[in-house]
């Protein structure tokens, strides 16, 4: 596979070994390995394999140099002290404590996840202020206006606001993404791209076979017996006994 900012190598982690990826080293799932492996191929590009499929690992071997595609969030900021912000396509994120998200006048001090009355995992405030009720599968439209509150736990002692902002504004914000989306590809291409792990060969190896050495031969005609003739009849032959 070839991605825009990397090469993808997907199979076996035997396969991968032969192409020199991971070698004398444990895969993901193995002892010694937790959830990725982040090496060297043998050209001494990065890369990080991760499970795939039932027994098949993903190799993404990225380029040092290339610059990196552009994220759909800004980076964060402190724009108030004790909170964290940064600006999604669709929403803006806030992070920190209960007490400071609360000074900030993001959400209300008894909305918090877990509050008397609250859900314990997330709370969704409508842009009224009031609490969305029903069962924590419940559906309302009016959880995707400008304004609503989506307050969720990010950690052990943090929690993570998110506030739905206006159509206008989100479709800046995807102008402007889709524009640096379309510089950073140009710039991509413009680049000279080595050649991939399983189009290299070391010296003294056999060629590859390719499909059109492994076709069968063509069958040779054989002369029919003597006193034998073909007799052509609409689309089908046939031999017969003259």
């Amino acid at each position: 596979m070839r991605w825009d900012w990397a090469d993808a190598y997907g199979g076996t982690k035997a396969a991968l070994q032969a192409l020199g990826i991971g070698v004398g080293e444990a895969f993901p799932g193995e002892l010694g390995c937790h959830l990725r492996l982040r090496t060297k191929d043998p050209r001494g590009y990065d890369v990080k394999v991760t499970h795939w499929l039932k027994g098949l690992f993903l190799a993404v071997v990225s380029f040092p140099g290339w610059p990196e595609s552009p994220s759909r969030d800004v980076s964060w900021s402190d724009p108030i002290e004790g909170v964290r912000r940064r600006a999604n396509l669709w929403h803006d994120e806030y992070r920190g404590r209960a007490e400071a998200l609360a000074a900030a006048g993001l959400v209300h001090i008894d909305h918090f996840p877990g509050k008397p009355g609250m859900r314990k995992v997330r709370v969704q405030v409508l842009p009224d202020g009031s609490v969305l009720g029903g069962p924590p599968t419940a559906v309302c439209p009016a959880t995707r206006l400008p304004g609503a509150r989506c307050v969720e736990r990010a950690s052990a002692s943090t929690y993570r606001v998110s506030i739905v902002v206006s159509e206008v504004e989100s479709e800046r914000r995807i102008a402007e993404f889709d524009r640096r989306s379309r510089e950073w590809l140009a710039e991509v291409e413009s680049l000279p791209r080595p050649a991939r792990l399983d189009r290299l060969r070391p010296v003294g190896s056999p060629p590859p076979h390719r499909p059109s050495e492994c076709r069968k031969p063509a069958a040779v005609r054989r002369p029919l017996p003597a006193g034998w003739a073909v007799h052509t009849g609409g689309q089908a032959q046939e031999a017969r006994h003259v």
